[in-house]
């Protein structure tokens, strides 16, 4: 990903500031970031960059470009703010949460 924390995954308009994906499913990535901003009044688009918008985290299918899931989350996620291991997902969030997404039972 650029430096820059914009990301747009394949043209999706995601502009993601994390990403993450676990080495059993390394097709399948996740990326997450705040909502994308298009043609917005100005206020509105530092909202949604400022986290009080909410955030978004999407699982990219990287055969095809296409997303496979979609989780809106309370703020969005820190930059470079996610991590994969032990088939569970976290991330921390611009509100000093830290999520933990797994299946039940893991």
């Amino acid at each position: 990903m650029p430096g820059n924390g914009l990301y747009h995954p394949r043209g999706t308009g995601l502009p993601a500031r994390s990403g993450a994906s676990s080495p059993s499913k390394p097709d399948l990535p996740f990326v997450a970031g705040p909502p994308a901003i298009r043609n917005e009044a100005t206020v509105e688009a530092l909202d949604k960059w400022r986290g009080k918008r909410g955030g978004i985290l999407w699982c990219l299918n990287t055969q095809n470009g296409k997303k496979m899931s979609e989780l809106p989350l309370p703020t969005p996620t820190v930059y470079e703010g996610m991590a994969a291991a032990y088939g569970k997902l976290y991330a921390a969030l611009k509100d000093g949460s830290v999520l933990c997404l797994g299946h039940r039972g893991s």
